[in-house]
């Protein structure tokens, strides 16, 4: 896994490819009520972009914020990162006690985001079903 940074709620946000995740680390703030709402409204903007984004992030040392329809990035690597695992081996990850307190991953072929928060259970937003989308957001509102 990719060195993290000692701060607070980091995040892992990433996009799936069916056993393939590539990743990288929102390094500033990886909490749901700025995060992941972004990331919910980004993929409701232009899932696109937020998966040529994500991509694009390797070339970078981290993403320092990510907003409702932009990320903006760390400083720039010398080399591409290769932040790729595979969904099995994040997802035990995930339920390890570790230094990601929040994961949030958007399964393209699916279009499931997959949201865990700390300890709490995964879970998978189907981006299929606006109506489950729109009941989401209007619960955490």
């Amino acid at each position: 896994m990719k060195d993290l940074p000692q701060n607070e709620n980091t995040a892992l946000v990433g996009v799936s490819f069916s056993t393939k995740v590539i990743y990288n680390i929102v390094t500033t703030e990886g909490e749901f009520h700025n995060t992941g709402r972004s990331i919910i409204n980004f993929l409701n903007n232009n899932k696109n972009r937020f998966i040529s984004d994500v991509i694009l992030s390797q070339n970078f040392q981290g993403i320092k914020l990510l907003l409702d329809d932009s990320m903006i990035f760390e400083e720039e690597e010398d080399k591409s990162n290769s932040n790729m695992s595979d969904f099995k081996e994040l997802s035990n990850y995930m339920n390890e006690q570790n230094e990601i307190d929040n994961f949030y991953i958007y399964d393209v072929i699916e279009d499931l985001l997959f949201i865990k928060l700390g300890d709490k259970e995964l879970i998978g937003l189907d981006y299929k079903n606006s109506q489950d989308v729109r009941k989401f957001i209007n619960n955490i509102n």
